[in-house]
């Protein structure tokens, strides 16, 4: 029986178009379904009119104990509408609407990166930006071969958002700078091998895992998880995309360790494989002043907690979105399609004290208060268990558990994780870096 049929729509009756998200229930179970599928599912006031309070009603009442995230079309979310953004910022008399944006996509972020309810989003699409961190911050995110996820912000003339320097920060090795400063697009498998989804479930299964999520009697995080893998690919899946393995994680780990992007591209040059030069070359597409602000950005975050991540950012946003560069970026690369022509030309030409330090890190802008006040994390708000091993669980495993070898310690964590598809894989990389 497919139980999505006897879901009741909430939809608004005096509207004629369809609601820009819609929402579902079956019994105590709730699905979310973002729906601007012309538009790549991106973020508008509207939606977050939507969402938000759908949200925090959700996680209040003891008639929901499941929430699925999903999109409509070819994308799970795009982030910002970026054209939106551009026209509030240019016209003074929509800067409470700009304003309003801001404040409540780095509100319901955090929320949801707090939730008590189960959050279950799949990421079968483009998600990018703000979909990123509404994914990543849920519980569960799965992956499927159509998932394709980037942080582009820096194309943009802009830094990364979305609550991104919380989770890049905290992935394997040096994984998060390399996916930030240069715009990396992750696909299919590599989403799950980076750490920015728990599951990988083929998309033609998603419709039965649905299902399965929505007739659960009682949904423990644990029973969710099982669920998921019930639908997962098995141990001997052979991935479509593997490029976070091997040579190029060793690469990254090597190259992306330094604080300066200087020192970044000065090691990627000295390594000259195809995958570093390809690297040079990608950093280089992205503003001087957002890379180098990104990366100070994600070097502070290690140490923050969500909360104050987002603040961070939100602090930025007051900063960024009226510089020449956030301006040239959203022309070129969305409206005009041209090379864009940055503030800075090259990396040496920014003043790392007075274009970052003092500009995006002063103390006297707007405190956003959030919802959610007696709230933070410190951790992923991803399940990990329930995900890839990080370093920092091999290395306490490893001493904990007096493995002396590393095929020990890749067998334990292969049993300790039911044999999930890519542990294996994880786990044989992160021994042979330490």
């Amino acid at each position: 029986m497919n139980l999505k049929r006897q879901f009741v729509r909430v939809s608004n009756p005096s509207s004629i178009k369809e609601p820009v998200v819609l929402t579902e229930k079956f019994k105590n179970k709730r699905t979310m379904i973002l729906n601007r599928p012309s538009q790549l599912n991106s973020f508008t006031n509207s939606m977050f009119d939507i969402m938000f309070p759908h949200f925090k009603a959700w996680e209040q009442s003891e008639n929901v104990d499941t929430i699925i995230l999903k999109g409509r079309g070819r994308a799970f979310s795009s982030g910002g509408d970026l054209k939106f953004l551009a026209s509030s910022i240019e016209d003074p008399f929509k800067k409470k609407d700009f304003d309003r944006f801001i404040d409540t996509v780095c509100d319901m972020l955090h929320f949801v990166g707090t939730m008590q309810t189960p959050v279950i989003s799949f990421m079968d699409g483009v998600t990018m930006g703000g979909g990123c961190g509404l994914s990543v911050l849920s519980h569960f995110s799965v992956a499927t071969e159509n998932t394709k996820m980037s942080m582009p912000e820096t194309r943009f003339g802009h830094f990364c958002d979305g609550g991104s320097n919380f989770f890049l920060s905290r992935l394997n090795g040096h994984l998060g700078k390399y996916i930030a400063l240069c715009a990396q697009t992750i696909v299919a498998e590599d989403v799950l091998f980076s750490g920015l989804a728990t599951h990988f479930v083929p998309s033609i299964q998603l419709e039965y895992l649905q299902d399965s999520l929505l007739g659960l009697e009682n949904p423990r995080v644990d029973i969710i998880n099982d669920t998921i893998e019930n639908f997962a690919v098995k141990p001997n899946h052979i991935p479509s995309s593997s490029t976070l393995l091997g040579k190029n994680r060793k690469i990254i780990d090597e190259c992306f360790r330094f604080d300066t992007v200087g020192e970044i591209l000065k090691a990627l040059e000295k390594e000259g494989s195809k995958f570093s030069l390809r690297a040079i070359d990608r950093i280089c597409q992205g503003s001087p002043i957002g890379v180098t602000l990104t990366l100070e950005q994600l070097r502070k975050s290690s140490r923050l907690s969500l909360r104050q991540c987002i603040r961070m950012e939100h602090q930025a946003w007051q900063v960024s979105a009226y510089q020449p560069d956030f301006q040239e970026g959203i022309m070129s690369t969305i409206i005009k399609k041209r090379p864009p022509q940055w503030s800075r030309q090259s990396f040496s030409q920014v003043d790392f004290e007075k274009d970052i330090l003092s500009k995006y890190f002063q103390h006297n802008m707007r405190e956003l208060e959030f919802f959610s006040q007696d709230r933070d994390c410190y951790s992923t708000k991803q399940c990990r268990e329930y995900g890839l091993p990080s370093e920092k669980e091999v290395r306490i495993a490893k001493i904990h558990n007096n493995l002396k070898s590393d095929k020990d310690v890749v067998s334990w964590f292969i049993k300790k994780r039911n044999n999930k598809f890519g542990v294996r894989q994880e786990v044989e990389e992160i021994v042979s870096r330490t």
